[in-house]
């Protein structure tokens, strides 16, 4: 894209490329079958910075891309089961791991 970015053209594409990882993920389990690697702790990574972090489009994602919901839900249960001891919830609470 030329020009300068604006918030506007950040979301939307933001927003495409999210249905472009929707897409690939398709009904599988993990981005490429029945077991994670380590594209997936990549996507994983992404994936939480846009649902903890930018509210507009997290919203987008739990009601338009039911499979990222599933798939992030489905790498933090077994990948960090404990998720709500080592996170802050915005600084609200204090992390217990």
């Amino acid at each position: 894209m030329a020009g300068p970015w604006t918030p506007q053209s950040v979301e939307r594409q933001l927003r495409e490329d999210l249905n472009a990882i929707s897409d690939f993920l398709g009904d599988k389990k993990f981005l490429f079958g029945d077991d994670a690697c380590a594209a997936n702790c990549a996507v994983f990574n992404q994936l939480c910075q846009v649902m903890w972090h930018v509210p507009s489009v997290s919203s987008f994602v739990l009601e338009s891309l039911p499979n990222l919901k599933s798939y992030i839900e489905r790498m933090r249960s077994a990948y960090w089961p404990d998720w709500d001891e080592c996170v802050t919830d915005y600084f609200t609470k204090e992390a217990t791991k």
